[in-house]
């Protein structure tokens, strides 16, 4: 008897790249993309299936006690099944599908004593 793996043929590549800067008074930007690209055959079915992924960040210090770090991305993926027989019928046979993203995060110092019982660092 065969097992599952053997019976499934699975091939893929992954790119990355990234870069970033730093900027003058502090903070910085990055940009990284991907790139991903999986081939999956098995007894039923097969499918190719690419990934694309894109992301920005800015960091940067806001008065004495901010750090503000914005950033925003796009991943978009598109899969391309088909039947490796007549058993089942995948509807629809391709499809692609993203999602833009944003988010703003603010971390802040606190100064000052801790209250009492709690394991804060003084700053």
């Amino acid at each position: 008897m065969n097992s599952y793996s053997e019976n499934t043929k699975i091939d893929g590549s992954h790119l990355r790249a990234n870069w970033h800067r730093p900027l003058e008074g502090g903070g910085d930007i990055s940009l990284q993309a991907d790139y991903d690209h999986t081939l999956r055959q098995a007894a039923l079915f097969t499918e190719k299936r690419d990934t694309c992924n894109l992301d920005f960040q800015h960091r940067f210090r806001w008065g004495e006690r901010h750090e503000l770090v914005w950033g925003m991305g796009y991943l978009t993926t598109r899969d391309n099944m088909s039947s490796n027989g007549s058993l089942i019928a995948l509807t629809p046979p391709s499809d692609t599908l993203s999602l833009p993203s944003a988010f703003v995060q603010d971390e802040r110092r606190v100064v000052g004593r801790p209250p009492a019982g709690d394991d804060w660092h003084q700053v």
